[in-house]
């Protein structure tokens, strides 16, 4: 694929060297007389000095465009070089180094692309072949190799993929924006602490990550180029080494959290499958009980729901539909009676909880029961209104103790009052009204927080039901 670099420096030697002297010493030398003189031909010419280099390689980033041959300064430099792939370093002449890029086996004179890089004497760099071969174009990085701090790497990231808008790219781990709008053929330079990186890019500049990289350590002082691309297969990373070797990186899998919890109060102990899967994600799973997040690809599941220690061929509920999101935090709920078991999936958004404030998704699941209005006792307000079973309301409150009241009747009189202890703030908790069938001790609160832990407060009677 590369040809000898000295094929391409002698070229490019006499292209960029001359300064416009013709040796005729040669000639001279041919005179056989017997001269004696120490005459001064003995070449103190100083046209063998060599001039100040740079350093280049070249890169193919045209998704749809064949395998190209690239000429420099006139001569064959490079043969068969196909998408994603790259070269090492060539060193060649400072100065203005005419370049032509031809379908492989295509003579220079029927180039689809030509033009001149400037390259300064010490500089490093890289030309880039980008965007579809319709509309094929060359860009010229330099690569910033000089002063990468140890116990740091330094990432020349390109956006090269066309068709896709300015993106904004953040560091997931941190949580820390990037680049804000990055336009195809902007490069960024980021200097990064030595570790995996997790790279999110938002194509929509909606603040959400729509498609992640995750990037395995790279060795620290270093340097590397990245370019952001797409082709038939997708999005995709190319990472291109120090010694010009290129590696793909493809999109991590989306990841979505879900969690479960058990309200069921007449149904045994379960075990909870996935799309009819063999093993379950959950399992001997009793009544009030939940889970911590468990962290599953984004899609869309089918949720079985069979008797501790079955299959879920014996599912005593079945239930479809259930998408997940990239990103996405969900719980999903068995409640009712066993006789009419249902399942219910719920969003939990953490987002945008202001400070010192805690929010409260408060779902009524007491079989049984008919529509509920929620009371707040301690500034005597009804907070919800009609609240119909399976339904769910999300609430940000003050943290701290709070007194709530359930009216079962619509008389505006609270029938149960509750001291829900303090929950602590900047956080979110599911808040499920049960009623246990199997006893007459009345509904009674399950608070799931978000480390999936439950907890119980019953309620005070202060009226007949």
């Amino acid at each position: 694929m590369l040809r000898s670099t000295l094929l391409l420096l002698a070229p490019l030697a006499l292209f960029a060297c001359t300064d416009g002297k013709t040796d005729d010493t040669a000639s001279e030398e041919t005179d056989t007389d017997t001269d004696t003189d120490t005459d001064t031909d003995t070449d103190t010419d100083t046209d063998t000095d060599v001039s100040e280099t740079a350093s280049i390689r070249v890169l193919h980033f045209s998704s749809d465009a064949p395998a190209v041959d690239v000429y420099a300064a006139g001569a064959l430099a490079v043969e068969g070089l196909a998408f994603t792939l790259g070269t090492p370093y060539l060193s060649v002449p400072a100065g203005t180094l005419p370049v032509a890029v031809t379908v492989a086996g295509s003579p220079i004179a029927d180039a689809v692309l030509a033009l001149d890089l400037p390259l300064e004497a010490g500089g490093s760099y890289t030309a880039v072949a980008l965007n579809v071969v319709s509309e094929l174009e060359a860009l010229l990085l330099r690569d910033p190799v000089e002063g990468v701090v140890a116990g740091t790497v330094r990432l020349q990231v390109v956006h090269a993929a066309p068709g896709v808008p300015d993106v904004d790219i953040w560091d997931l781990a941190s949580g820390t924006q990037l680049a804000d709008d990055f336009a195809f053929r902007s490069s960024a330079i980021l200097d990064l602490p030595v570790g995996a990186l997790a790279l999110g890019f938002d194509v929509d500049d909606d603040a959400v990550v729509d498609v992640r990289f995750d990037i395995p350590e790279l060795p620290g002082g270093t340097f590397d180029n990245v370019f952001a691309g797409n082709d038939a297969a997708g999005p995709f990373l190319l990472g291109q080494l120090a010694d010009g070797s290129t590696v793909r990186v493809n999109p991590t899998a989306p990841e979505a959290s879900l969690r479960l919890i058990h309200l069921s109060p007449d149904a045994p102990a379960v075990d909870v499958f996935v799309n009819d899967g063999p093993t379950p994600i959950a399992t001997d799973l009793a009544f009030t009980d939940g889970t911590a997040y468990l962290t599953v690809p984004a899609g869309t599941y089918s949720v079985q729901v069979s008797p501790a220690g079955s299959g879920p061929e014996d599912a005593v509920l079945s239930s479809g539909g259930l998408m997940l999101d990239g990103g996405g935090a969900y719980t999903a709920v068995v409640y009712n009676t066993l006789d009419s078991l249902s399942a219910l999936a719920l969003v939990d958004d953490p987002s945008g909880i202001a400070a010192g404030n805690i929010r409260l998704q408060v779902v009524h699941t007491a079989a049984g029961v008919g529509d509920v209005d929620l009371w707040e006792l301690t500034g005597g307000s009804m907070i919800l209104d009609g609240f119909a079973f399976g339904e769910s309301a999300t609430l940000d409150v003050p943290g701290g103790a709070l007194s709530l009241g359930l009216d079962l009747n619509n008389d505006a009189n609270p029938d149960y009052t509750f001291a829900v202890p303090d929950l602590g703030a900047d956080t979110w908790v599911n808040v499920y009204a049960v009623l246990d069938v199997r006893d007459a001790n009345g509904p009674f609160l399950l608070a799931q927080l978000a480390d999936g832990s439950t907890a119980i407060v019953y309620g005070e009677a202060i009226s007949d039901m």
